[in-house]
């Protein structure tokens, strides 16, 4: 089964799980980790508990806030169990996409797909507006 992991600094994951389910409902098998809300914080065995929970044919993948920060860096040490895949940089538009697919899509197809996704939500809306490619119906 695949599952979906947030893992941010503070409430960054709580906030954009909550979201997404504002969108899409409920979603089962969604978690998340809110790193270092207090000062005696020990993401390593909150990560050994995550996969402790893990099927041997289960699929988790994980989104941080951003590559380099001190999340990510813990989940990259995780890169060895062949059932976890790690993305940086996460986004609402990606957290979509990912809930959204086809279970039996294979889980880089699905996040490749996501990730393109991701990278066309990015926009500089300014530059959009001025192209004149904005209606206002389109808000």
């Amino acid at each position: 089964m695949r599952k979906y992991l947030i893992a941010t600094h503070c409430t960054f994951a709580q906030g954009i799980k909550s979201s997404a389910e504002y969108i899409l409902g409920p979603q089962e098998d969604m978690d998340v980790i809110n790193a270092y809300e207090t000062d005696d914080y020990d993401l390593k065995k909150v990560i050994t508990g995550k996969l402790g929970e893990l099927a041997s044919d289960d699929e988790l993948v994980v989104l941080t806030d951003m590559f380099g920060g001190s999340v990510c860096n813990e989940f990259m040490l995780t890169l060895a169990d062949s059932r976890v895949y790690l993305i940086a940089g996460v986004n609402l538009p990606m957290i979509m996409d990912l809930l959204t697919a086809p279970q039996d899509m294979p889980v880089r197809e699905v996040i490749d797909r996501a990730l393109q996704v991701a990278k066309e939500e990015v926009l500089f809306c300014n530059d959009i507006r001025e192209e004149g490619n904005v209606l206002e119906e389109d808000f």
